[in-house]
Formats: structure tokens, sequence, C-alpha cells
């Protein structure tokens, strides 16, 4: 739109015939670029809905599918409840024509919107990204309400239909934010088996309102909708019984039904790093990490493996990363000092201690960095006083026994 406008405003009849090359140029090489990343690039594809076969979560998803356009349409009446009467309005009213420059300028801005809103899956992703979906619509809205306004003289008939628009989108906004139980069925019927996204968000909405019972609930049908969640649930206990066999066929399982879901991608790496496949294992995280960036757990197994493999800068920088994400993760933490109790940086995990105890003085955890750091130092007296704080504090860690083994030499 805003190359439109250039190339519009040149005066030279050479020079704008030259601009209009460079226009189709520019958008031809855009169209190259974008699909070249959808077929190399893994983080990318997953932004974009296939255009033939749908995925695993989706499989009736494509660009142009039935199940997508009646989901788009859903979505931008629940969105903008008054699109489909101004929709009505501008076809008997507007103008209907793109022979002027704002509305070519709005026209290739609701161009690159509904490209955008076909390409990109909001009824997957679903709450999270309605405010994107939102924004998209605004140009077309825009261009709608300005052609009906250029469509002539404002009649009373034209006047009205504004008002009975205006009303009704008033209304539907007041009894949004004064009556929630219609809101919260609403937002239920638009929850599938699609998008877990969903699930977890309405879930979380009841936890925090403190109604249990229906977050149990919501959470129990949750399940029922996506019964891999509960074989990832068997592989995970699986794992932590140290039964690798059983954990890699579950895993390798759901890897297979679903190759672009980072929770299958992360137990099947931790199955490799438990079998010492730490090559498999590193490219399966940050695979992992391509399809879920900004997911600190993973960060920090990955964190974890680079410090069994010895890469302690590798492992320094992504529980780095991880800690400045989500701070309040203590295992994080933990993970962050031993990597610099491995690279001899002793201040600096006796520093991650001490902020765990500003949070939670009987922080059992921060007893156990800082007694890895005094027997590091050679300062006994010191680590038997921090290993018998954890044993007093920590009982409830999944680590405690192995950690009152191992140390248990202290108090002997």
């Amino acid at each position: 739109g805003v190359c439109y406008l250039v190339v519009h405003r040149i005066k030279s009849p050479l020079i704008r015939r030259i601009g209009w090359y460079l226009f189709g140029i520019g958008a031809m090489g855009v169209i190259g670029i974008a699909v070249w990343m959808y077929w190399n690039i893994v983080e990318f594809e997953i932004m974009i809905l296939p255009p033939l076969t749908g995925r695993p979560v989706a499989p009736d998803f494509t660009i142009l599918s039935t199940a997508h356009l009646y989901e788009l349409l859903n979505l931008v009446l629940l969105m903008i409840p008054g699109a489909l009467m101004l929709g009505v309005l501008w076809w008997f009213v507007g103008k209907k024509s793109f022979d002027d420059a704002i509305s070519r300028f709005l026209g290739f801005l609701s161009i690159g919107s509904l490209v955008f809103l076909l390409l990109f899956g909001a009824a997957i992703t679903m709450g999270r990204d309605w405010d994107v979906m939102s924004l998209a619509m605004f140009a077309p809205m825009l261009l709608i309400v300005c052609q009906i306004g250029r469509g002539g003289k404002v009649s009373t008939r034209i006047v009205l239909i504004y008002c009975i628009v205006t009303a009704f989108v008033t209304l539907t906004f007041v009894a949004v934010n004064t009556r929630m139980e219609p809101t919260e069925e609403r937002f239920h019927t638009l929850l599938n088996e699609r998008s877990r996204n969903g699930w977890v968000i309405y879930a979380n909405y009841f936890h925090f309102k403190g109604d249990d019972a229906r977050h149990r609930q919501i959470m129990e049908e949750m399940d029922r909708h996506f019964p891999d969640y509960g074989i990832l649930k068997k592989a995970h206990d699986h794992l932590e019984n140290g039964e690798l066999a059983e954990a890699e066929e579950l895993a390798s399982e759901l890897v297979e039904r679903d190759p672009y879901q980072a929770d299958f991608l992360q137990i099947m790496a931790n199955v490799h790093g438990k079998n010492d496949r730490f090559e498999q294992a590193e490219q399966m995280y940050l695979k992992a990490l391509k399809l879920s960036p900004y997911q600190p757990t993973i960060m920090n197994e990955l964190g974890q493996l680079y410090i069994d493999m010895r890469e302690l800068e590798k492992a320094t920088v992504v529980l780095s990363e991880a800690h400045y994400i989500s701070p309040e993760r203590t295992f994080i933490t933990e993970s962050l000092a031993l990597a610099h109790i491995y690279r001899q940086q002793f201040d600096t995990a006796n520093a991650l201690a001490e902020s765990l105890f500003r949070v939670d003085p009987n922080s059992p955890g921060a007893h156990l960095i800082m007694l890895t750091v005094a027997l590091n130092r050679g300062h006994q007296d010191e680590a038997r006083v921090h290993y018998e704080s954890f044993l007093a504090l920590g009982e409830g860690r999944s680590d405690y026994e192995n950690i009152r083994q191992y140390y248990h030499y202290l108090v002997e």
C-alpha cells in the first residue's frame, strides 16, 4: 500500500512505469522468499497453513479448506459483530470501485490482510492470536466504511443503518462485560480437538477465577480431546522409573503421529539423552525450540544436556536465556548455578543461591548450590552445614534421596 502511494505520486510517466515494474518484481520476490522459507525453515512452516494436506493437529485445515473458511467467518463475526451489517450496507450503497487513490491504498492493505488470514491458522492457535486477527480485519472494515461514506448523498436510510450498527456493537460490548456466563459458554463452543492452547487458556481462566470444580471439568474434557497427552504422561512415567525402552517406544509413536508438536520432540530428546545419544538429543531439543521458541523448560533440559556433554559455554548461554525468560523457576536457577560451578565461577553460583534465598529463606536448592561450591573450595565444615539444611528442608524434592546418599559421608 505504501509502495503504491509512492509510485502514484511520481509525476514522470517513464519513472512511474519503472516504479510499477519494480513494484511487481518486488512482490514476486517476496512471494518467492516466503515459499522458500515455508519449505526450508520449520518455524516459518508451522506459522502458515499447509496448501493441500493438513497437519496431524488439524488434518481438515488447509489454506482454502471449507473448515478453515468457516472458522474465519465465525471468528470475524465474534470479534466484529457489525461486520455482516456493514457488508450489506456496502453492497447496497457503497461505491464498490477503486478509481481513487484512497480506495486503492486501502484495497492493497485489505489484500494483504485477507491473504494473511487465509494463510494463518487463527482457529488452530485460538486465543493467543485473536488480537492479531482483529488487527488484520481493520483494513477491510476501513475500506468498507470509506466506500460507504463516498457512495453519494448521506440519506436518512444510511444514517438509520449506521445507528443500528453502532447500537448493536455497543450493546454487544456491554453484554460481554456485564454477563460473563454467556461469554464463557461462547468461548467453550469455539474449542475443539485442534487447539489444545485454547483449552489451557479456558481452564486457566476458571483456575484464576477460583472455580476449581469448573477448572477440573475443563481439564478432563481437554484430556478426552487430546488422548496423545495421556500417552505423553505414560512416557514421562516410564522415563522417571528408568524404563527407557518403554519410554522410547511411546515417544517414537508420538513423534511419528505429530512431528510438529514440541512436547513430543522434548520427550524424544529426553530419551536420547538418557541413552547417551547426545547429538540426537540436541537435535530434538533444538527443533522443539524452533517450534516453541520461548519454552524455558525445554531450554533448561537442553542446558543440562550441554552440561553432560561438557559444553559449558553453550550450557551457560541457553540457561541464562531460560533464567531471563522465567526467573521465578528455581530449577532453572539451580541448573544455571551448576553450569557456573563446572566453569569454576563460584562467586556467580553463590550469587544465584543468594537470589533464591531472597525469594525463599528456606530454599533447599540454594543450600544445595552452596554445598557444592563449598566442597569445590575445600570448605567441608561449611558444606556439612548446607547439607544438613538441605536434608531438613528438601524432603519433597525428586532428587532428595540421591543427594542424601551421595553426600552422606559429610555427617559420618
